[in-house]
């Protein structure tokens, strides 16, 4: 049973990234109507990480304003008897509607499948943009990147790794894991790197679901 999202709650602000590609969408459509979304993401995040700290200061003090005006907000709305009711509302229909299933560890998750294919395409890109950075810089902006992208999008990715995991006969059969073998120091590290950016990213984006979480019932 999908989440019902409450239409009161207020609305969670827009981080400062989020503000300065709102802001800069069309101009790069129009300088470039050619490219793809995926591109149009890369190309703003690209030009976002060539501004100084004085010129991203107008987007980061606007955020910063954004996100303080909405916690006030939420506290008044968690204090507020329409809050209270309806979520003792959905933890009644929770309660009677709850049934658990039996999940298939093989099958792909949606969010952080779809986030690693996705960060596998552009990772590599990212850090040869920016060689000084550190795994969680580059995920960081990875994750911005992919918050960009439309819902179809990150749909497209998620029905891509359905489909591969079905026509690979594995869906309902749970394998025991194979011995590891041996790593080079090298090969361990850059796994260690490549992990490191998985769940930073896949961090990054639930940044936006716990605030929902806060007002909503789980399935």
């Amino acid at each position: 049973m999908p989440k019902t999202k409450d239409s009161s709650a207020p609305k969670r602000p827009q981080s400062s990234y989020f503000i300065y590609a709102n802001e800069h969408r069309d101009k790069v459509k129009q300088e470039n109507p050619k490219i793809s979304v995926g591109e149009l993401s890369k190309l703003i995040s690209a030009r976002w990480n060539e501004l100084s700290e004085s010129e991203k200061k107008p987007y980061v003090e606007k955020a910063a304003k954004l996100k303080e005006a909405y916690n006030k907000e939420m506290e008044a709305y968690k204090a507020s008897d329409e809050y209270k009711s309806e979520s003792k509302e959905k933890g009644k229909k929770s309660v009677k509607g709850a049934s658990k299933k039996e999940k298939d560890p093989n099958a792909p998750k949606k969010a952080t499948t779809a986030y690693f294919a996705y960060m596998k395409e552009v990772g590599p890109k990212l850090r040869a943009d920016n060689p000084g950075k550190k795994a969680g810089e580059i995920s960081k902006i990875c994750g911005e990147m992919w918050k960009e992208l439309p819902e179809s999008s990150k749909k497209q990715r998620y029905q891509e790794e359905m489909k591969e995991y079905k026509s690979s006969g594995n869906a309902g059969v749970s394998k025991a894991k194979p011995k590891a073998k041996a790593k080079s120091k090298a090969k361990e590290e850059s796994e260690e790197e490549e992990q490191s950016e998985v769940e930073l990213l896949s961090e990054n984006n639930s940044e936006e679901e716990e605030e929902e979480e806060e007002i909503e019932e789980s399935e």
